[in-house]
């Protein structure tokens, strides 16, 4: 890339990429579904990180935990309960929860993408 950013030294191919202001220059990459590749993304699960078997075993027991607690509190009919089963039932929930609803909603929702251009990168506006 010369330094003027408007001559272009990339490919046609490389050029679907390329995120450009009015004037010509680069201002930033384009997301891949944008540019039409969108069959590399088709194996993205092949590059997540593999949970390992301390973690899975970590949240079987919240799992378990939570449970047993919601349990203990639904089928206590008339017999008082100690507070703490509501305090773990709530915990365990709100763990699961944040651990793997919200990766749902990064993964589904958000999207996140680092080589996707950020608003005024694309707009190159000023403000």
């Amino acid at each position: 890339m010369k330094d003027d950013g408007n001559s272009s030294n990339f490919t046609d191919e490389e050029e679907l990429f390329l995120l450009r202001n009015k004037e010509g220059k680069i201002v930033g990459i384009k997301d891949l579904k944008q540019a039409n590749f969108q069959e590399t993304m088709k194996d993205w699960k092949e590059h997540l990180p593999k949970p390992s078997l301390l973690s899975i075993i970590i949240w079987v027991a919240v799992a378990l935990l939570g449970g047993l607690a919601w349990s203990l509190i639904a089928l206590a009919q008339g017999e008082t309960i100690n507070a703490i089963w509501f305090v773990i039932a709530a915990v365990c929930s709100y763990l699961i929860g944040y651990r793997f609803y919200a990766l749902y909603i990064q993964r589904k929702i958000m999207r996140p993408n680092d080589l996707r251009a950020t608003p005024s990168e694309a707009h190159n506006d000023g403000k």
